[in-house]
């Protein structure tokens, strides 16, 4: 069994309007917006995917997965 240890990627903050108050936003709104909701599986769309898919809304930010997320580079909708 592969064990991996968790890396801290970064950290955001900000105040009303910021970019932290919009990523809260659309993780809170993510259940009704998130396009893979029923398709995780090891192979498709997974937990890796889905933190891909928050970070594809905010390139500005330009945080990278590592190398071992296997949903890194599942294809992506941004809705």
């Amino acid at each position: 069994m592969f064990y991996w240890s968790e890396t801290l990627l970064a950290t955001i903050e900000g105040a009303e309007n910021s970019t932290a108050e919009k990523m809260i936003e659309l993780i809170e709104n993510s259940p009704k917006n998130y396009p893979y909701c029923n398709d995780y599986s090891l192979v498709g769309a997974n937990s890796d995917t889905y933190a891909q898919w928050i970070l594809d809304h905010f390139p500005e930010l330009n945080i990278k997965l590592p190398w071992n997320c296997f949903g890194k580079n599942f294809k992506r909708r941004i809705t």
